[in-house]
């Protein structure tokens, strides 16, 4: 598809922007595959039971950290799902006592040696070192329907002590997707919400980024101004508890989301321990990428991974309520779209290239936002100045006439 405007207003701005579409997917190198390891099944989780979980919390490299099961909170959620409790003894979360961080799920926990699950919950507006673990046979059953791994027990209850707290005791738990539960909620109930997924963002404006928050908050993804892709190669061997990424745009504006591989078995991963849009795509294509992580950026709201996307090694298949699977070695099918503009006044000409992952929905929304970015940039202020304007636009699809409009406002 190729489209074309052109916009006449007292500052003169004329943008050309090409939108083709590939067919297709590219076969990329793949990181090193793994295999499906050992797991326990929630029904078999027990309090006091001790483990570790894995994640990367600076670089690359993977950091193991001790952990103890607290309980396991059963059909927890409208889902049906359920939720083991644990809390973090050791590691950077301790160490720096910035809580469960944004960019941790997805976290692999282990208990004598086999996986029980993924990070993916922590305390509503607290800083313990307290994480919700979604059980993998929930987040493989999401992924791979009638798998065997299986699920816990239908009792909808509390298996657990009240745990206590800086002397404070708590004896009931609940599950919050919004803040009003949480305010709702007495002194001796803990809260559980989502872990929100920072969205690393460099190359948009300050009223873009304000419309991509707008857009991206009501799906618990929190948007970062960050220093965009890594600049030199680097080579990543994915393990569980490597950083990832889900890449909605690339190129001249980036816009990833950040988390942590859970499992790999041979090019099938799983990771995050929820849906990446709280609405859950179900089947989709997203880009899959390594990522760096900068460093841990702590905040009494949210402390998050700050990380930047290395490569694109896979593509992201599934985006369901409790996981999201993807496959290694094959890239995303994109829709690439180059933006070439001029301010006549200013004498100021500029061309951006961008690609935004493909849905139905979703694709429109980035590109027009990446677009009006761009036309603020070379206009050096309001595109929609004094004055009148004409506008006019082509499309030319393959296959099909071209669409042609234009008006004046």
């Amino acid at each position: 598809m190729k489209m074309s405007t052109e916009m006449i207003a007292p500052r003169l701005c004329r943008l050309f922007a090409c939108v083709g579409f590939a067919v297709g997917a590219a076969v990329i190198s793949a990181p090193r595959a793994g295999a499906m390891p050992d797991i326990m099944p929630a029904s078999q989780v027990r309090p006091g039971m001790t483990g570790v979980g894995k994640s990367v919390f600076e670089g690359t490299k993977v950091e193991t950290f001790p952990i103890t099961v607290l309980g396991v909170l059963e059909k927890m959620d409208y889902g049906g799902g359920d939720m083991i409790v644990i809390r973090i003894d050791g590691g950077t979360v301790v160490k720096q006592r910035c809580g469960i961080v944004g960019g941790m799920s997805g976290s692999p926990i282990y208990v004598q040696g086999k996986l029980i699950g993924a990070i993916a919950w922590s305390v509503s507006f607290s800083s313990l070192p307290i994480a919700g673990v979604t059980p993998i046979g929930q987040m493989m059953e999401a992924y791979r329907p009638g798998w065997s791994g299986g699920a816990a027990e239908a009792s909808a209850r509390w298996r657990g002590d009240p745990i206590t707290v800086d002397g404070r005791k708590f004896t009931r738990f609940a599950v919050a997707r919004d803040g009003m539960v949480a305010a709702a909620a007495g002194a001796d109930t803990m809260v559980f919400r989502p872990l929100a997924t920072p969205v690393v963002v460099s190359g948009l404006g300050p009223v873009a980024m304000k419309n991509l928050t707008k857009l991206l908050e009501p799906h618990n993804l929190v948007p970062i101004p960050g220093p965009g892709p890594v600049g030199k190669p680097m080579h990543v061997d994915l393990e569980p508890g490597s950083a990832v990424g889900v890449r909605l745009v690339s190129g001249d504006i980036d816009v990833s989301a950040v988390g942590t591989l859970t499992c790999i078995d041979g090019d099938q991963v799983v990771a995050f321990g929820h849906s990446i849009f709280c609405s859950s795509l179900g089947t989709t294509d997203l880009p899959l990428t390594t990522a760096y992580v900068h460093g841990v950026w702590p905040s009494a709201w949210m402390s998050f991974k700050l990380s930047s996307p290395i490569e694109p090694v896979g593509h992201w298949t599934q985006d369901r309520m409790w996981s999201v699977g993807g496959t290694l070695g094959t890239q995303a099918d994109m829709v690439p779209a180059t933006f070439r503009l001029s301010d006549a006044d200013r004498k100021v000409s500029r061309t951006f290239n961008i690609s935004a992952f493909r849905d139905p929905d979703w694709t429109s929304y980035l590109v027009l936002g990446t677009l009006l970015d761009a036309l603020s940039a070379v206009s050096s202020g309001n595109v929609m100045d004094r004055g009148s304007q004409r506008v006019r636009f082509k499309v030319d699809l393959e296959g099909m006439p071209p669409i042609e409009r234009q008006n004046a406002f």
